[in-house]
């Protein structure tokens, strides 16, 4: 089946574009690919997530099929949270390989990315056509709005369905902003700075296990 990359995204700090027009809020075809370029700054932790589905149609992604294996760094981390702690994957530059790559993720799931030198990654995939189900373990979840779109968190299921008490924590770089669900007030605190998700960002969702449909927030040709 053939697939045509349509756009470019470009994620530094709080600039991006990506896959879906923004004005419109359509994509142009179900099998559009597109992806988005990670501008990376040496040495510091940021959070990334994956919004795009497999050009393989594979049922999950490996590191290596998230970044690919060719101009990375040598040393490169990659910190997948399992719930209790980390698995971490590291790129090594001589044999062009992710070690140990064995790490399973799917769309939605986001995580640490450490980087020796500064640099661009590449995160490329075929755009969702779907609803997606968002699965969420007590505690702390590490995840990503599960498509290639910026968008206020207003338009979300979690904006209006959280549960009491809620938290949701964005990594800047030093430290941590946090937003909670407050029911009587059916609203996310504080309301400054905003909560809005950005293409490509991943971030700390905490509250109680639950299930929910996040709707596809474009149309489709």
């Amino acid at each position: 089946m053939k697939k045509k990359i349509i756009c470019l995204g470009i994620l530094s700090v709080a600039v991006c574009a990506i896959v879906v027009a923004q004005t419109t809020n359509e994509v142009t075809s179900v099998n559009a690919v597109g992806y988005v370029r990670l501008n990376v700054v040496s040495n510091q932790y940021v959070q990334y997530g994956m919004q795009f589905d497999s050009i393989t149609n594979a049922a999950y992604f490996r590191i290596a099929d998230i970044f690919g294996t060719n101009n990375i760094p040598n040393g490169t981390l990659v910190m997948v949270y399992t719930g209790s702690g980390y698995n971490t994957e590291s790129y090594v530059a001589s044999i062009k390989k992710w070690q140990p790559n064995t790490n399973i993720l799917v769309r939605g799931d986001a995580f640490w990315v450490k980087a020796t030198a500064t640099t661009s990654l590449v995160i490329m995939g075929q755009v969702p056509v779907l609803d997606t189900p968002i699965v969420i373990d007590p505690g702390y979840n590490m995840i990503t709005y599960p498509y290639p779109l910026g968008t206020p968190f207003t338009n979300t299921f979690l904006a209006t369905n959280a549960n009491n008490g809620d938290i949701i924590m964005k990594y800047t770089g030093s430290g941590y902003i946090s937003w909670s669900f407050v029911t009587g007030m059916h609203k996310w605190m504080p309301t400054n700075p905003p909560l809005d998700f950005v293409v490509g960002e991943g971030f700390w969702f905490k509250g109680r296990s639950t299930n929910f449909v996040e709707k596809i927030p474009y149309t489709l040709n």
